[in-house]
């Protein structure tokens, strides 16, 4: 989660996403490439998600979301770079974070005003749950 910044959607989001797993793990992302810094988003989303019994909020990584693994995310280039550096992003998540934590799930929004997050997230859909040498991790949505 970017939470840039955390927003009614967000807590709504993450509401839906808590209360259809045992337990949630929030991701920050860490990169300060936003209008709103790295620790003033981390503040923001744990006060919005106070109340929500079950979810751990991490903090982010040079390989989770980050330029390293999806520099377009932070560009807003388009084109195959950014198909290759999600592939590369997805995979990192699904091969080694996910069964480290025990993700069976992924939760998004719709991303009606991104086009290149609403192809990163159709790229995880057929990359998280399709079957491989990791689990498939279930992918839902919700329109906002």
């Amino acid at each position: 989660m970017n939470a840039n910044p955390f927003t009614l959607g967000h807590r709504w989001l993450v509401e839906q996403a808590a209360q259809r797993c045992d337990w949630l793990h929030l991701f920050v992302v860490k990169e300060d490439a936003s209008f709103f810094r790295y620790r003033d988003r981390v503040a923001l989303i744990e006060q919005g998600i106070a109340g929500i019994a079950n979810v751990t909020l991490h903090p982010g990584s040079a390989y989770l979301i980050s330029r390293a693994t999806f520099p377009g995310y932070f560009l807003k280039d388009k084109g195959v770079v950014d198909d290759c550096h999600s592939q590369i992003d997805l995979q990192l998540f699904r091969e080694r974070l996910a069964p480290a934590l025990g993700v069976t799930h992924r939760f998004v929004g719709s991303e009606p005003l991104c086009e290149l997050t609403r192809r990163y997230n159709q790229r995880m859909r057929q990359l998280l749950e399709a079957p491989g040498d990791a689990p498939a991790i279930q992918v839902l949505s919700w329109r906002g």
